[in-house]
């Protein structure tokens, strides 16, 4: 089964299937250019597009024409996941193995400067991806996070460091003990519980994670100026954090 089809028996029209695939292959386009690119109609176009942002699947600019954006196919598949039956399980991986790779070489210019995720395992993934495409550096915050979540990113980083990427790692004392037998080198400095998580990779990305009270926010970005100052936070706190020697 194609994944056009995939999304047609998840419920989504194939108006809106077809919209949905050529922003993946643009990476970003306005109502009328949209219709011109594909077979929706003009007169169809901004209905489709408002369903296709009501479910999960686009994000619209505020600006004036709107621009629409794709969502990445892991969180368009999260949104539908919570309203898919146990059958449709397998339409949905499927669809994320398929489509993941288009998205991942659209060009960074014509997608949304930054990315909102609110569904945790879709941010873990993300995070997990951005580590491993790492070729120079990762500068990390790691907060206290559920149990495996954190596995998964240790053992990441674990690899990194035996690869020769170069890691310098904030995180709590809790967290420090159990980082510490894993016995990969990065540089680690001990800091105070926070609900924040940031993770820079190449000093190009940021990923940044909220947590609080059970509420869960993640933010992806490329652009210039928040990766600047995602930067420039990280280092100041990495002054003022201490050794893990003082402990």
């Amino acid at each position: 089964m194609s994944t056009e089809e995939a999304f047609v028996q998840l419920g989504l029209s194939r108006y809106e299937v077809e919209a949905y695939m050529a922003l993946l292959n643009a990476g970003s386009s306005d109502a009328k250019a949209l219709a011109s690119s594909t077979r929706v109609p003009f007169s169809k176009i901004y209905s489709t597009l408002k369903s296709l942002t009501s479910v999960g699947l686009v994000k619209v600019s505020r600006t004036r024409p709107q621009i629409y954006y794709p969502m990445s196919p892991d969180e368009a598949v999260a949104h539908l996941r919570r309203r898919a039956t146990e059958k449709q399980e397998k339409l949905l991986k499927g669809i994320v193995d398929e489509l993941m790779p288009l998205y991942n070489q659209t060009r960074v210019s014509e997608r949304a400067e930054i990315e909102i995720i609110h569904d945790i395992d879709v941010a873990t993934r993300r995070v997990l991806n951005v580590v491993k495409e790492a070729k120079a550096g990762v500068r990390a915050i790691i907060p206290d996070v559920p149990g495996a979540q954190f596995e998964q990113l240790t053992f990441l980083v674990e690899g990194l460091s035996r690869v020769g990427i170069n890691l310098k790692i904030l995180t709590t004392v809790e967290n420090l003990k159990l980082l510490t037998p894993r016995g990969f080198f990065a540089e680690m400095k001990v800091l105070a519980g926070s609900p924040i998580g940031l993770l820079i990779s190449d000093l190009r990305e940021v990923f940044a994670v909220y947590l609080d009270d059970g509420r869960f926010y993640a933010l992806f970005t490329q652009s210039d100026f928040l990766v600047n100052l995602a930067i420039i936070l990280f280092e100041r706190l990495w002054n003022l954090a201490e050794e893990p020697a003082t402990l």
